[in-house]
């Protein structure tokens, strides 16, 4: 008799979490990817850490870059730096370009930064692209992406912050049949 109640209580209490759905109180909001975004503070870092991660795009100079930053479709986009701002970053020393983007609402200004370590002027294991100084709001999913002019392929990302924490994945929201960096 035991037994059964035993038996008996672990089975309605199975069928209350089934029908409850109290699973989801355990599981991630977001999906969760190695990639190589991070978030340090209000700024959003895309560091080449493995090439291996970047197989859509072949490494070229910043400005054959166009990137994009915003919420869904959204948001900025253009070169990464203009032929001065290149040439800065081919310097052969580490260089750091800082340009502002874009004015969002609540007077917050997204300044795009590019830190070059070695000076050689192209995208690698290293460098930094860095979307800084823009708030991010709790649950609300962002996309940022690069994609190289005349070819190359495209990376895209989204990222989410829920309750403090930072989540990031592979995704393809962005239009590439009327691509988004031809515009």
């Amino acid at each position: 008799m035991l037994t059964l109640s035993v038996v008996l209580v672990l089975i309605f209490a199975g069928i209350l979490i089934q029908s409850l759905n109290i699973g989801r109180l355990f599981k991630p909001p977001y999906t969760s990817e190695t990639t190589p975004l991070s978030l340090t503070g209000n700024d959003l870092k895309w560091s080449p850490l493995d090439i291996t991660l970047y197989s859509n795009l072949s490494w070229g100079n910043y400005n054959s870059y166009r990137f994009h930053y915003g919420i869904g479709g959204s948001g900025w986009g253009g070169t990464l730096v203009n032929q001065t701002e290149q040439n800065q970053l081919s310097s052969h020393s580490r260089a750091t370009i800082v340009t502002p983007v874009g004015e969002s609402v609540g007077s917050y200004w997204l300044n795009l930064s590019i830190m070059d370590s070695t000076g050689d002027g192209f995208f690698g294991v290293g460098d930094q692209v860095i979307f800084e100084g823009m708030p991010h709001l709790n649950d609300t999913v962002y996309v940022v992406a690069l994609h190289i002019i005349g070819g190359g392929g495209a990376s895209e990302y989204s990222f989410a912050i829920h309750d403090g924490k930072f989540y990031s994945w592979a995704s393809n929201t962005l239009n590439s049949i009327a691509p988004w960096w031809a515009t």
